[in-house]
């Protein structure tokens, strides 16, 4: 009964342990630790790109707006999705009428949002690369946006644009055209102008941008019109500061909003080109008969300012002079003074003092150009260049924007900035300057070069921009970074490697007013699948030469960055021993929200040698023997072997070490470097031979032999053993005579210590004759008998060989001086001690067998006792 229940248990214990086993096999398997790559945003991932645009910088807008002379001014960096607007769409001087170029801008053109079905403009593009089409919109006077430069970063264009439109804002706070998101209304008190919110609206796509609700002008509502997956509001932060010609008597300050500088519009003031050249121009390709490429010609640009107190006898009502500076863009982000044009800011004395009008009286005469002197008029824009320097202000005006981009290192971006001076009728500031007026009468006028980003801001921020210009201006992509080395040379030990490099910006932490700045770096492993292309663009553009993202790594204070490769899977196969890997990286700047990146960096092939090579063998050590007593002058050993090697560069190294003392230095025998992968014989010479000394008397050496990878990995040890006993042995004759030779051998460094067996002796005899070679015994005796018919007289030489094959010289034995016998017969020493040995050995056998017999016969004759006994 016990031993069933036992079966039944033992059977109850395998079912519950094979139902568990089953449950496991049914578990899903985890994912290995460490294998998949970290999941961050990566602006050149494989996900579709964002179809919204998206405003990446703000270059310059006409943010301060005289509401008789209204307009909307704009030059600005839009993201979309890549080859979503070609600017080639329309040939050069042309216009999109009809919406088939991708990229729509509709704007508020009462300022006006979301009330029901309010007016909107639209603004067309027209293109303007080339001479004709950079003509056309100097010439431009109607709403038209175009399109300065297009660069690619990833799955996004940046395009640099400008846009020209007419507005009409609230010319009062009573009236009807306002948004209910605003909080102020225009009013002459308030100084400085009312806060309004703008509304462009930058459209995607042909079917998003109502085209069939008109062409110039729509009425639509944005909230029930639009489809905000592809429409941004690109003036959401970008308010306008709108100042009235009307004035309040007794109110606080001067009585009006301030003074208002002309931004021009239609053929006022007159310029060059008959229409609005100040604004956004393409200075490119220059104006045919009037300038070269990257020169704005004379009368482009202008500053004319009016003060809506003149005349009214209200206080600080002049505005005379103003100041100027024309602001340059570097590295994207940075404004600075252009050194060759107004390194610090200008004034300009003589305007006529002037009220406000629609246009203000007598623009094309009264206001300040870029045009040479003449008349006596002293209210001109001719900048005075950089001290000692070469002026990029021409003699006639004309203005060489190339020239002032070299000189700095600039952008190719240039806005002309401007600021009032204003005086009461007695032509004193006193009380123009107060806390209440300063910012909007007598602001703080220009930047220097030692200024702060946030100190910049705040002076371009309380002047009036009124002219831009662009002269190849690039989008400043940050450099690729560089990786480095990987591992050793190019050869990694682990399959987790780190990546790591440098980079041509680094992290700088806000300081001064000036903003942080960080960038971060992408790493890519390839994908064998699709190899990465060599052509930097191509792989940019080429999402799928890109490979598997590895991670991300942040830029430090000293341009260094790495990213560790913990083995992750690519194409389902890790960084097996063996295999390749190449990397390459991009740069990501992370300053703005868009987050432009770089090409992609060099090329950089890793190989992972992770394991050891296979165990060499030492096959066969040959040490030179002794001949005659000594080595030859020539003697030199052999040692070989061979390998099989699976890491091509590995090396081999052999050495030796004493049995008797494995932890003794080794002895170097042989290196070899640089071996290319497969099968190898080695072989090399023992030199150096005394070296192998007998350690404890013990010759004998441990030949070792070893592979090392380029990446330190050691194979297993190849050993060999080997007895290296250079030393010849002594004969050690010990009696010559009637009977033969006989003797001890004994190793002549290791005295008293005989030969080991397995060596043998020789001997010549007087006459010349030869015998031997004989055994020598395991206690080193040895004997040679004197051959039939010897004369026993004259010189006998013996020479013993040791069991490694050592020759000793020699020795010679007189056959008449022999050594004294000492043994008498039967006692050793002859022929005789032979014989009775050999009777001795008989005499016994026979005794021992006649006790046997004689026990038998007792036995037999007395059985009783003899089992008695027995028990």
């Amino acid at each position: 009964m016990n031993n069933r229940r036992g079966g039944r248990g033992r059977l109850a214990y395998a079912l519950t342990a094979l139902l568990v086993a089953l449950s496991c096999l049914l578990l899903p398997a985890a994912a290995p630790s460490g294998r998949a790559p970290e999941a961050h945003a990566d602006p050149l991932d494989s996900t579709p790109a964002d179809p919204k645009p998206q405003l990446y910088r703000m270059l310059a807008y006409n943010s301060r707006i005289d509401t008789q002379n209204d307009e909307l001014r704009m030059d600005f960096v839009l993201r979309l999705a890549h080859g979503q607007m070609d600017p080639g769409c329309v040939p050069v001087g042309r216009y999109d009428g009809s919406g088939k170029c991708g990229l729509s801008f509709v704007y508020a053109y009462w300022g006006v949002n979301d009330n029901p079905y309010w007016y909107f403009s639209r603004a067309k593009y027209l293109n303007t690369m080339g001479q004709d089409g950079a003509a056309r919109w100097a010439a431009n006077v109607d709403q038209y946006y175009t399109i300065h430069q297009v660069v690619n970063s990833g799955k996004y264009d940046y395009l640099t644009i400008s846009l020209e439109g007419d507005v009409n804002y609230p010319d009062a706070a009573g009236s009807a055209n306002y948004d209910g998101s605003d909080s102020e209304r225009v009013d002459p008190r308030r100084v400085g102008g009312a806060k309004l919110n703008q509304f462009v609206y930058a459209i995607a796509g042909r079917e998003h941008a109502r085209w069939d609700k008109g062409i110039d002008t729509l009425t639509l509502r944005p909230s029930a019109d639009f489809d905000y997956r592809y429409v941004t509001n690109i003036a959401e932060d970008y308010p306008a500061y709108v100042y009235t010609p009307d004035c309040v008597a007794g109110s606080v300050g001067g009585a009006c909003n301030g003074p208002m500088s002309f931004v021009g519009w239609d053929g006022y003031p007159s310029l060059f080109s008959g229409g609005q050249s100040n604004w956004g121009m393409v200075a490119d390709y220059g104006f045919r008969g009037r300038s070269a490429p990257g020169v704005a010609p004379p009368r482009s640009f202008f500053v004319y300012w009016y003060n809506p107190a003149y005349g009214r006898g209200y206080p600080c009502s002049r505005t005379t002079s103003f100041y100027y500076q024309w602001i340059g863009l570097k590295d994207g982000r940075y404004w600075q003074p252009v050194s060759s044009l107004t390194p610090t800011v200008q004034r300009v004395d003589g305007q006529h003092p002037v009220a406000p009008g629609t246009p203000p009286a007598y623009p094309s005469t009264w206001a300040a150009f870029n045009e040479a002197a003449k008349g006596g008029k002293t209210n001109n824009l001719l900048a005075a260049g950089a001290g000692g320097g070469a002026s990029a202000q021409l003699a006639d005006g004309s203005i060489d924007f190339e020239k002032a981009k070299r000189a700095d290192g600039l952008d190719g971006y240039f806005k002309l900035v401007t600021w009032p001076v204003s005086t009461g009728a007695d032509g004193r500031t006193s009380g123009c300057d107060t806390s209440v007026n300063k910012d909007a009468y007598n602001p703080d006028a220009g930047i220097t070069a030692g200024m702060s980003q946030a100190q910049i801001a705040a002076r371009l921020d309380s002047g009036w921009t009124i002219d831009t210009v662009m002269s190849r201006y690039q989008i400043p992509r940050p450099d690729p970074p560089v990786i480095g080395q990987v591992g050793q040379d190019g050869y990694s030990s682990s399959a987790t490697v780190t990546v790591s490099g440098t980079s041509p910006v680094r992290h700088q932490a806000a300081s001064g007013g000036n903003p942080e700045r960080r960038y971060m770096v992408t790493l890519y492993a390839e994908d064998p699948r699709h190899p990465i292309r060599q052509n930097t663009a191509e792989q940019t553009n080429d999402y799928g030469s890109r490979g598997v993202r590895i991670g991300q790594a942040e830029v430090d204070d000293q341009g260094r960055w790495s990213v560790v490769d913990n083995d992750t899977e690519v194409d389902g196969q890790g960084n097996v021993d063996g295999s390749r890997r190449r990397y390459h990286a991009y740069l990501t700047e992370e300053n703005s929200g868009d987050r432009l990146t770089s090409d992609f960096s060099n090329i950089v092939t890793v190989t992972f040698y992770t394991a050891a090579d296979p165990t060499p063998s030492v096959d066969r050590v040959r040490p030179p023997r002794t001949v005659d007593g000594r080595l030859p002058s020539d003697a030199k050993g052999l040692i070989s072997g061979s390998a099989r090697i699976t890491h091509d560069g590995s090396s081999l190294s052999v050495d030796a070490v004493p049995a008797a003392d494995p932890s003794a230095r080794p002895i170097p025998i042989l290196t070899r470097s640089n071996l290319a992968a497969g099968r190898t014989d080695w072989q090399a010479e023992l030199t150096g031979l005394g070296r192998f000394r007998p350690v404890s008397g013990d010759h004998r050496y441990v030949f070792r032999a070893r592979l090392t990878t380029r990446t330190g990995k050691v194979s297993a040890l190849g050993e060999h053993t080997d007895d290296m006993d250079m030393t010849p042995p002594k004969p050690g004759v010990v009696s010559a005579g009637r009977s033969g030779v006989r003797g001890v051998a004994r190793s002549s460094d290791a005295p008293g210590a005989p030969v080991q067996a397995g060596g043998s002796v020789s001997v010549v005899w007087p006459d010349g004759s030869r015998s031997g070679p004989v055994p020598i015994g395991s206690d080193g005796t040895w004997s040679l008998p004197l051959p039939a018919g010897m004369t026993v007289e004259g010189l006998v030489g013996v020479r013993a060989t040791d069991p490694v094959g050592n020759e000793s010289a020699p020795e010679w034995v007189d056959l008449r001086q022999a050594p004294r016998q000492k043994a008498v017969p039967f006692t050793g020493g002859g022929p005789w001690s032979a014989l009775a040995a050999c009777l001795g050995v008989a005499a016994l056998a026979l005794a021992a067998a006649g006790a046997a017999v004689i026990a038998k016969e007792r036995r037999d004759r007395h059985p009783v006792a003899a089992k008695a006994k027995k028990q």
